[in-house]
């Protein structure tokens, strides 16, 4: 059975008995609410990522999605993803996400469970992306490589797509970086 556990929250620690300040959105994947939200703490769900704003709270529209009791880091929840997921599953960003359009920071923090080789199905798996438009238009994102023996891990990073694709290509590789060779 494929098994992807993905925790997530801004500036998140395991266990903490009081969260930092600084903490804006946490998500222990304890229940389907975030611990800890300034926006709107509901886990949503669509058939797909077009279908976004007919999403609705909870997981009933991605069947290959579950929370798993003491399945995250320091016995904390996890999000299960039992089999190649094509639905939407996010949180929505707005107030969730502190954004300054002149000096924009962050601090995303998440935690992986999986043998990439024996738990992922074919082709790409994205774990973690946040943008408000499309992958390749001011996004971040994580991802597992389709077709490379070891899958790669890699992280990404675009910059408002009419800034860098001035020549219409395709892809954006030069803003992407492969943790290849390191040592965990």
């Amino acid at each position: 059975m494929m098994r992807l556990y993905v925790l997530t929250g801004l500036m998140a620690v395991a266990a903490m008995a009081q969260m930092p300040k600084g903490l804006i959105f946490h998500a222990s994947f304890e229940s389907e609410a975030a611990k800890v939200a300034r926006g709107d703490g509901r886990l949503y769900s669509a058939a797909n990522y077009k279908q976004q704003k007919d999403a609705k709270p909870g997981l009933a529209a991605a069947p290959n999605a579950k929370l798993a009791a003491g399945a995250g880091r320091g016995g904390s929840g996890a999000l299960q993803f039992t089999a190649k997921n094509e639905n939407a599953v996010f949180y929505r960003a707005e107030k969730n996400v502190a954004f300054d359009r002149k000096k924009w920071t962050g601090t995303i923090s998440f935690f992986l469970k999986l043998d990439p080789e024996r738990d992922l199905a074919p082709g790409f798996c994205d774990p973690i992306q946040v943008t408000d438009k499309a992958y390749n238009d001011s996004a971040i994102w994580v991802d597992f490589t389709k077709d490379d023996k070891p899958r790669h891990f890699r992280l990404g990073v675009f910059g408002e797509l009419k800034g860098w694709n001035t020549s219409g290509q395709t892809t954006g590789d030069e803003s992407v970086v492969s943790t290849t060779g390191w040592w965990w």
